[in-house]
Order: structure tokens, then C-alpha cells, then sequence
């Protein structure tokens, strides 16, 4: 009783360390932006320095959990789950290729001269890098030690971490409409449900920053503004990713369970 509430209130310090490194990147931007606000177009003027703090941010996230490991061992997971896994696989490649045409991205950069294609590059994997260490990483890790008992803690830290991770989009409404931005909290929830997924099949953070980084990659990227889109386009890329996420999260906590007490 004594271990688990120790491991609760560590979880919840997590937390806390979690929302105060999220703010202060906030406030940290803000300043970036307000300082560098005449700079245009965006340049490695602006994107270095702000590169720097989300590296900064990111690492001391990873010296709060120490570790990007979930698992003592990596868990064996069932050919069902592996399916579901495989299905999301698809789904992901498809929506990049046809809907988000990240290719196309990646071709428009390289051919956009040397400042935009490192721009964009270093702005992406500030994200990538940030983003997964923060929320898959240290707010992944306190609601998985705030959940201790409970049976689907893979779930719910999945869950609620990739929650957080689509409302701390919610700072954009302040250069993009509410719709555009309810747009992307929605999207990013049901990518952050993509990224948990891959940290816990990996029990590795390297290929959520990697992917991550990918997919942000895009040559609008440092305008920071969100762009509208008819709710219609969203869905038909949430709603798969959404369904099919839950499912293999509820698999994984059924498998995780089956094999615990060998592992923990």
C-alpha cells in the first residue's frame, strides 16, 4: 500500500512538472514571437533559438522520468493486437499519402531553397522533439503511475495524455479561428492516440519524435497558424484513427495484463 501511494504521488508530480514545462514554453514562445515579430519570411533567425528552448524543455523532461522505457521487458503482444496495430499502420500511411500528401510537402520544400527546407526542419522537429518528450514522455509517465491498479492503465494514460495533447493546442486561437483550431485539437488527439501507441509497441519514444517530425514537416509549419477545413475531411481522418486506437489500446492492456507479474 505504501509503495503504490509513493508511486501515485510521484505520478502526480509528474504531472505538475509536466503542466509547468508546458506554460513555460508558452511564455517562452511568446516572447521568441513578440521579439522576432517583424522578421519576415521566417528564418533561422527565429527558428534556431526556438529550436533551442523546445530542446532544452524536451531534455528536461527526459531527466524528470529518466528513462524513455514503459516496460522493464518489452511486452508480447498477441496476433490480434498485432492486426489492430497493422490496420493503424495502413490507415496512417494512406491518410499521409492521399489526404495530408506529406510527399508532396517534402518535394515542395526541397525545392523552396535551403532557408525553408531549414525552417521547416528544425521547426518540425522542435515539435517532434518537445511535444513527445512532454506528452509522451513525462505526462504519458504520471497518469501511468497515477493509474497503478488499475486494469487498463495503458488506456487511460493513452487517453488522457493524448487529451491534454490535443487541448494544449487550444494556445493556437490565438492567431487562428476557433474553428480551425477546434479542427486540430480533434486531429491532434487522434494523432497523440497514434504516437502512445507506437511509444508502448516500441516501449521507445525515438519513432513517435521520428514520425512526428515527419509529419510536420510541411512548409507552413513556422506560421503557426491553423488552416480551416470542412469538418467533413476531419472526420473521415479522426474518426478511423479514433476507433481503431481504442480498440488496440484496450488489446494492449488485455495482453499487458496476461503477463504483468512476469514483467513487472
Amino acid at each position: 500500500m505504501m509503495n503504490s501511494s509513493m508511486t501515485k504521488a510521484n505520478g502526480k508530480r509528474l504531472l505538475v512538472y509536466g503542466i509547468i514545462l508546458y506554460f513555460a514554453f508558452i511564455i517562452l514562445d511568446f516572447l521568441l514571437r513578440t521579439l522576432t515579430h517583424s522578421i519576415i519570411p521566417p528564418s533561422l533567425i527565429i527558428t534556431l533559438p526556438h529550436f533551442m528552448i523546445s530542446l532544452v524543455l524536451g531534455l528536461t523532461c527526459y531527466y524528470l522520468i529518466k528513462t524513455d522505457r514503459i516496460f522493464k521487458k518489452t511486452i508480447k503482444f498477441s496476433l490480434s493486437t498485432h492486426i489492430l496495430l497493422g490496420t493503424l499502420v495502413i490507415l496512417l500511411s494512406l491518410i499521409a499519402l492521399f489526404i495530408l500528401g506529406v510527399p508532396k510537402d517534402i518535394q515542395t520544400i526541397l525545392s523552396g531553397g535551403v532557408n525553408l527546407t531549414l525552417v521547416s526542419f528544425f521547426t518540425a522537429l522542435s515539435a517532434g522533439v518537445f511535444e513527445e518528450l512532454l506528452v509522451r514522455g513525462l505526462i504519458f509517465a504520471g497518469f501511468w503511475k497515477l493509474l497503478q491498479g488499475s486494469s487498463l492503465k495503458l488506456f487511460w494514460s493513452a487517453l488522457l495524455s493524448s487529451g491534454l495533447f490535443g487541448l494544449f493546442h487550444l494556445y493556437n486561437l490565438t492567431q487562428s479561428s476557433f474553428t480551425a483550431v477546434s479542427q486540430q485539437v480533434l486531429y491532434a488527439t487522434a494523432l497523440g492516440l497514434i504516437f502512445a501507441i507506437l511509444r508502448i509497441k516500441l516501449n521507445s519514444l525515438w519513432l513517435a519524435i521520428m514520425l512526428h517530425t515527419l509529419l510536420d514537416f510541411q512548409p507552413t509549419i513556422s506560421a503557426s497558424v491553423a488552416s480551416e477545413n470542412s469538418w467533413a475531411s476531419i472526420l473521415i481522418i479522426t474518426v478511423p484513427l479514433l476507433v481503431v486506437s481504442v480498440f488496440t489500446l484496450l488489446k494492449m492492456d488485455k495482453d499487458y495484463n496476461n503477463q504483468f507479474k512476469r514483467y513487472e
